[in-house]
């Protein structure tokens, strides 16, 4: 209990700190934590602080040079997104191929067959995005 409120505090505090930012102040945090995101490959969490930064944005008046530049920093990430995504994807792949060699090798057929099947949808999951990421580059 003492650790979520911790947490709780922190977070508080954390807010109470976003609102002393500038606007500006405010973009620059939310890339950062975007950033953050892209490296983890966390698709979900990224889009969702996509959806933060481009309502930010959308409230503020920028010169075009500094929104193109801000465009471009969000476009770096999310490439950065698709590549260490893909990256997790086909490790997790490779985990579950050899968890279904360690079931086979103990006779656990059913547990082999899903992992087999997780490391297939994982190794797709990996492709798709890999396309995505070409597809930007071109």
């Amino acid at each position: 209990m003492g650790e979520n409120a911790n947490f709780l505090e922190a977070l508080a505090a954390s807010q109470s700190k976003q609102r002393d930012m500038t606007p500006l102040q405010q973009i620059h945090h939310w890339i950062g934590l975007m950033k953050v995101r892209a490296q983890e490959g966390d698709l979900e969490g990224w889009v969702q602080q996509k959806g933060t930064l481009e309502e930010l944005l959308s409230s503020m008046s920028l010169d075009a040079f500094r929104e193109l530049e801000l465009q471009v920093e969000v476009a770096r990430q999310e490439m950065d997104l698709f590549l260490s995504a893909s990256r997790n994807s086909m490790i997790e792949a490779k985990e579950n191929e050899q968890r279904a060699q360690d079931a086979k090798a103990r006779q656990d057929e059913e547990e082999a067959k899903d992992c087999m099947a997780r490391s297939h949808r994982l190794v797709r999951q990996s492709q798709c995005l890999q396309e995505q990421l070409l597809a930007k580059t071109a």
